[in-house]
């Protein structure tokens, strides 16, 4: 990809910024419209954002092409999070669904191609303690094995992490994940000197995560909020 030759000033970066992702996306991608989001950008088929804003059907949609993104926008650090097509997908769904498009099992039109930064801005300054929420049934393997890396999301994908949080967080956490675990708990981090630490984009404040492995003895599982 000759392109990636003219943002030689990025070669530091894992992940290039959200600016300088929409100037590359723009200049390259240019049969596409695109819009900032609170997790990134999103790619739309013209036509169908025109429908959006104009309430107009003059126009037919197109596809957008799922894997020309994918393959163009993993060099500068990002990744495809969600995608959106002609036909109504429950919330709850829309992993799967993005999942197989990917993989090119479903072959439904595609309108909307969501992505996000792989890589967080780095925390230099890292925080001395740190909370990770889990399920209770979890805590045996926690301890023998630590905190690993793994794919969690609920309506996006996400590469693998572990997310953990603030004290300010996790009254947050705990009514986002009521749901869906049986037995929370709250276990923390007492030892981040050894992993790099990313803030988090998506959580509301005090969101951190990481991708490398957190040992058992970096972790306090007996805590008294």
């Amino acid at each position: 990809m000759n392109m990636i030759t003219n943002f030689e000033i990025f070669e530091s970066y894992r992940t290039i910024p959200p600016d300088n992702m929409m100037e590359i996306l723009k200049k390259h991608l240019n049969e596409y419209e695109f819009e900032f989001k609170s997790f990134g950008i999103s790619i739309y088929d013209p036509c169908f954002l025109d429908q959006i804003y104009n309430k107009t059907n003059y126009c037919q949609t197109k596809n957008v092409d799922v894997k020309k993104i994918q393959s163009f926008i993993k060099p500068f650090g990002w990744y495809i999070s969600s995608v959106v097509g002609d036909q109504d997908i429950k919330s709850s769904k829309t992993i799967e669904f993005t999942q197989k498009v990917l993989s090119g099992e479903d072959k439904s039109k595609i309108l909307i191609v969501n992505i996000e930064k792989e890589f967080g801005e780095l925390v230099n300054k890292k925080p001395m303690i740190l909370y990770h929420i889990t399920d209770e049934k979890y805590l045996p393997k926690i301890k023998q094995k630590g905190l690993i890396p793994k794919f969690n999301g609920k309506r996006t994908i996400h590469p693998e992490r572990v997310y953990l949080c603030s004290k300010d967080g996790i009254s947050w956490l705990l009514k986002d994940f009521n749901h869906i675990l049986e037995k929370p708990v709250i276990i923390a981090v007492t030892d981040l000197s050894k992993i790099k630490l990313y803030y988090d984009d998506n959580f509301i404040e005090g969101g951190f995560y990481t991708t490398d492995n957190i040992p058992p003895k970096d972790i306090s599982f007996n805590i008294s909020m």
